[in-house]
């Protein structure tokens, strides 16, 4: 059967929500009134043994789809597998964010009235950006740059169809 990414992440979020009725149906399943009409607790842990099966199948499947899948940086036509795409960009996102959050100015540590702010005593030491507010917004605008460059690697990766050995009533 040929799947995408997307079609592999619905599907996840679909079993995940069916294992979550699935699990609320066992608890309830543990008592009921005489009139009430419910599964008895086994077949309600059958259904939801069922609920997880089919979840596990299809995360395995995402995961081997991102192993599969092979993307491409335009900016120096690295090569990788939309997994490792996936694990790098939240690796940048954080750089990015380091470098947006050394291009801030500096707050005082306990108030905005600290001395710090307010004031220089000519006899204390004080410290200095080890950058400038300037180079601090390069980097953090160069990797911004290559943060959306792998996030659209991950679109185009997730849009991408392949062959998979998988049972259609996964996708209903």
């Amino acid at each position: 059967m040929k799947v995408t990414g997307y079609m592999l992440m619905a599907a996840i979020k679909e079993h995940a929500f069916a294992r979550e009725n699935a699990e609320n149906a066992f608890v309830d399943s543990r008592w009921k009134y005489e009139s009430e009409v419910k599964d008895t607790p086994e077949d309600a842990m059958y259904k939801y043994m069922a609920a997880e099966s089919n979840l596990i199948t299809v995360q395995c499947a995402q995961a081997e789809y991102n192993q599969r899948v092979i993307v491409q940086l335009p900016t120096g036509g690295k090569k990788m597998t939309l997994g490792e795409a996936i694990k790098r960009v939240g690796m940048l996102a954080r750089i990015e964010k380091q470098w947006r959050d050394t291009a801030k100015p500096r707050k005082a540590r306990f108030s905005y009235l600290d001395e710090e702010m307010t004031g220089r005593d000519p006899d204390k030491v004080y410290a200095e950006r080890g950058i400038s507010v300037e180079g601090a917004q390069a980097f953090a605008k160069a990797a911004a740059k290559v943060t959306n460059e792998v996030r659209v690697l991950i679109q185009v990766g997730n849009a991408t169809e392949i062959d998979m050995e998988l049972d259609p009533a996964l996708f209903e």
